[in-house]
């Protein structure tokens, strides 16, 4: 059993007393709410003398990734979320700069380590980004309200313009058609691939 699998083997009986499912094949835990699925990643890096793991939290909100889906034929991997030292770092919401707050364990034995700072990472931060970020209207407005300025809760741009697209109308946002020409003019900096998706996912939500 690699380090990985023993480490989540033994967190596992937290993650349920949280209210949340492992789902080992992609190193995940995941809580459902209604419309919202709640989710922390854990991404281990290996390294010669030590391993890294990253801690990303991410909120999916399931119409608005239902609509993506629907009109592009792909993931949009979330709604809103980032690593968790550009979160902490970047609380006003405008993606700068970041501190890792990647778990760094220098022993393949050492569990206790990783084990207290998973449990104080879910206990402590995530907990209070799924209750603060968990509502549609607040997703509108960290995406949608500065939609010049990149933010931390969507750094990927090529995803933040469509998803802001779907949120602002499922929120009956005020200044929708205003939103749309911004994102149209700034999605062309990106490829043509994601060109392509923001106008499939403009197309759908014109026709609905």
């Amino acid at each position: 059993m690699s380090y990985k699998e023993e480490l989540l083997k033994k967190l596992e009986p937290f993650f349920i007393e949280k209210g949340f499912k492992l789902i080992k094949s992609r190193d995940l835990i995941e809580k459902k709410s209604k419309d919202f699925k709640f989710q922390v990643h854990f991404l281990f890096h290996y390294r010669s003398i030590e391993t890294a793991i990253e801690v990303a939290l991410s909120i999916e909100h399931v119409p608005t990734e239902r609509i993506y889906r629907k009109a592009t034929g792909f993931s949009s991997f979330g709604t809103i979320g980032n690593e968790i030292g550009k979160l902490i770092t970047n609380d006003d919401g405008k993606i700068k700069s970041h501190h890792s707050f990647d778990i760094i364990v220098d022993n393949q034995n050492d569990f206790d380590y990783a084990i207290e700072k998973i449990t104080f990472i879910i206990d402590e931060i995530a907990g209070d980004y799924f209750r603060d970020y968990g509502n549609l209207y607040i997703i509108d407005k960290v995406l949608n309200d500065n939609p010049k300025v990149i933010s931390v809760h969507r750094n990927d741009q090529y995803y933040r313009f469509p998803l802001g697209l779907i949120v602002a109308k499922l929120s009956n946002r005020d200044n929708y058609y205003e939103l749309e020409k911004i994102y149209d003019e700034l999605i062309n900096d990106m490829s043509e691939m994601y060109i392509e998706r923001y106008n499939q996912v403009k197309k759908h939500l014109n026709s609905i």
